[in-house]
Formats: C-alpha cells, sequence, structure tokens
C-alpha cells in the first residue's frame, strides 16, 4: 500500500495464491462502520472457481470470505469502491451479467446490483466498465455514461450523456467529474486510448487532453485523493 501525499508504503503480508489462477482482481476500501480500511482479492481459478482473501489494515494476516457468488467472476483487475461497498462487473461463460456484484465491506457478504435498462441494444463485456463520480458509482456503456444516485436503487440510474460527438470513438471509462460539471473520460479508437474532457450541458462539445504516452498506455488513470491516512493503517 502507497501514499503518495504522505510519501510513505507499506508491504501488505504474504499471501498464499491458488495454484496457477489464471487472473486475479483487486479492491480496496474504507468500512465505515469498523472504521478500518480493506483490502481484497479475487482469485480465479478455472471454471467459475474463485478463492477471495480479505485483509485489514494494521493486521497481519489474510483470511478467506465466501467465493465470488452466482456462479461468476468478476470482470476487470479493480473493484469500484462506493459507499462502504467494492463492486465488479460479473462474467458467465464469457457474457457480462445484467447485474453489478457488490460486496460489504463491514457484513463481508455479496449482493445484486440490477444496471440500467439499455433497451435493445445490449453491451458486451468489451463495451462495459465501472467508475465512480461524486461518490456515486457509474457505468460506462460504449457511447453513455450512466451514474446511479442512490446507491443499490436501481430506479435511480440516470443517463448522464451520450458521445455523439464522434462515434468512432467508444467511451471505455469514466475517471473524475470536475465542480463545473464536466467529466474526464477515457475514449478507445482502433486499440489507440485518448482523455477527452466531456462538458454534459453541450452536446456536441468536446475537447481531447494531451496525456504523455497515451499511445503505449496498459492500464488507466486512476484518481488520487489526497489523504494522510498511513499505509500500516495505525494512526
Amino acid at each position: 500500500m502507497w501514499n503518495p501525499s504522505i510519501r510513505k508504503f507499506n508491504e501488505l503480508p504474504y499471501i498464499e495464491n491458488p495454484k496457477v489462477p489464471y487472473f486475479t482482481s483487486y479492491g480496496f476500501g474504507y468500512d465505515l462502520v469498523s472504521n478500518v480500511y480493506k483490502v481484497v482479492v479475487v482469485f480465479w481459478c478455472s471454471g467459475v472457481k474463485t478463492v477471495v482473501k480479505i485483509h485489514t489494515l494494521g493486521t497481519d494476516f489474510w483470511k478467506s470470505v465466501e467465493a465470488f457468488p452466482f456462479r461468476c467472476v468478476p470482470l476487470g483487475r479493480s473493484g469500484i469502491f462506493v459507499s462502504g461497498t467494492i463492486n465488479w462487473l460479473p462474467l458467465k461463460d464469457g457474457r457480462v451479467r445484467s447485474f453489478v456484484v457488490s460486496f460489504d465491506l463491514r457484513t463481508e457478504s455479496y449482493r445484486r446490483i440490477l444496471q440500467p435498462d439499455y433497451g435493445k441494444l445490449k453491451p458486451d463485456a468489451e463495451q462495459l466498465s465501472l467508475g465512480v463520480l461524486r461518490d456515486c458509482l457509474c457505468l460506462v456503456s460504449h457511447h453513455d455514461v450512466w451514474i446511479m444516485k442512490e446507491f443499490g436503487n436501481k430506479e435511480s440510474w440516470t443517463k448522464l450523456f451520450t458521445n455523439s460527438y464522434d462515434s468512432c470513438y467508444y467511451l471505455t471509462k469514466a475517471i473524475y467529474m470536475f465542480e463545473d460539471d464536466q467529466v474526464l473520460l477515457e475514449a478507445s479508437y482502433s486499440g489507440v486510448k485518448k482523455l477527452i474532457l466531456r462538458d454534459p450541458k453541450k452536446i456536441e462539445t468536446i475537447k481531447f487532453i494531451n496525456f504523455k504516452n497515451e499511445r503505449t498506455l496498459d492500464s488507466s488513470p486512476e484518481v488520487c485523493v489526497e489523504s494522510l491516512i498511513s499505509p500500516s493503517g495505525a494512526g
């Protein structure tokens, strides 16, 4: 764990991996009730078999919790932290399911959160990604950006906007919403990633952001929120 604000890091205790996991996904968040930070690791072993481990900062061990549920596996390397939960899009037989798997850090249990109604055009796994905008769960679906105004309530899904400015670029991630409501997004065209700035109030207004080595980025940018919390979980 690394906190760049105070330039301190902490190496987590050794975690015993299952035999040759196909894929590993991570999650990190804050337990609002216990006032502790937790790290969750999901190992995808074979078929739909998963092993899930959780570590509480300030302790020196990992513990096993219930496997990833609903006979699914997580999509993406990182889960999204919102409202005391870590959230993943679930895959089954190579297809994304119609819900979000939400892991409650307090109860260490799972629940389903239904995705919005996309209409006739159902997005596939490559066209969906989760994010967070202003502490709300966010979902990018190809050219559309959705936001869940009340966490856990399917009826609160609201389409923020549709990116119709340049259909050649499809959206891959919502990164940040500024005070003036402009949204920083990641978009892709023929494997080339771009950062764009979009104003939801101006339908045809889009701005491309210069970003060093954007053509070779293998991972997406993340927002770093300044904090004085020790990565060791103490103090």
